[in-house]
């Protein structure tokens, strides 16, 4: 009986939250629409969504532990993906336009949200929709913007990653701004949103706590005229970042062949003479 009060009292705790975020959301679109006279610029989109974010995540009570910094040139940022929470907390750490899948457009408030958060919405089934979501990466990042981009394409409960696309590094490498890896990791596996779990089940289950720890790791930036090398490259510092920032230990073959690392770094087979080079993590 105490374990259903204590769960009936929990998700009471989240509704509340999730009416605050929904109020708090329209609040935000309608406010940057006034002051713009509802044609807000790019400049000023990103302002107000990074403001948006930061009282989202004081809101649901997300508590973030980062590790290094964004840069300040434009960069492709590219992340793993955990759940939706991680669209709020980099949008809190960063100016930057974001690739989201389209369902994502249609949701009640926070879609439109969305669409003024400079977001490029993706159909991933669709190959027409994936060509234009390329284009309108690449003039955005020619444009001066930074982008963040999702490269698994689709949630992962961790602690792996899954494969990182590669056309997103081949934009990176033709618009030749530099790749900024980005780990993303919850200490508790059951915040990532993954499965057939609703967005409303899952957001009541995981914020009937007061907070909800989780990790974003900047890495170092990456350049190189080879995406194949890219997004090598940054599968290993996501995937070291993870194990760092979770107190695991990581072994590949290039640390048992090199006997171990320093601190912050990962090592990446050259493609000329399958040596290492290291890469600040």
């Amino acid at each position: 009986m105490n374990e259903l009060l204590r769960q009936l009292v929990g998700w009471g705790s989240a509704s509340v939250k999730l009416g605050r975020v929904l109020s708090r959301t329209a609040l935000h679109c309608a406010r940057l629409n006034i002051r713009s006279g509802f044609r807000p610029d790019a400049a000023s989109r990103a302002e107000a969504t990074q403001a948006w974010a930061r009282e989202m995540c004081r809101t649901v009570g997300v508590c973030i532990t980062r590790r290094g910094s964004p840069i300040s040139q434009p960069a492709l940022y590219v992340a793993n993906h955990r759940s939706y929470i991680d669209i709020i907390a980099m949008a809190a750490q960063l100016e930057t336009s974001y690739v989201a899948k389209a369902s994502v457009a249609k949701w009640p408030v926070i879609g439109y949200a969305a669409r003024l958060a400079n977001t490029i919405f993706v159909e991933r089934d669709d190959r027409r929709s994936r060509a234009q979501t390329r284009t309108q990466i690449a003039r955005a990042l020619k444009a001066g913007q930074s982008v963040t981009v999702f490269a698994e394409g689709t949630t992962a409960a961790g602690p792996e990653i899954l494969p990182l696309r590669q056309g997103v590094f081949q934009i990176a490498v033709e618009a030749d701004v530099p790749v900024v890896p980005v780990a993303i990791d919850y200490p508790d596996r059951r915040d990532a949103w993954v499965g057939d779990a609703t967005f409303v089940g899952h957001f009541l289950q995981r914020f009937s706590r007061s907070t909800v720890p989780m990790h974003i790791t900047f890495c170092s930036p990456l350049r190189d005229r080879d995406a194949k090398w890219l997004q090598l490259a940054t599968t290993r510092a996501i995937e070291r970042a993870i194990a760092r920032a979770s107190g695991r230990h990581l072994v590949t073959l290039e640390n048992h062949q090199h006997g171990g690392l320093e601190d912050g770094e990962v090592t990446i087979p050259d493609r000329a003479s399958r040596t290492s080079r290291s890469v600040a993590g």
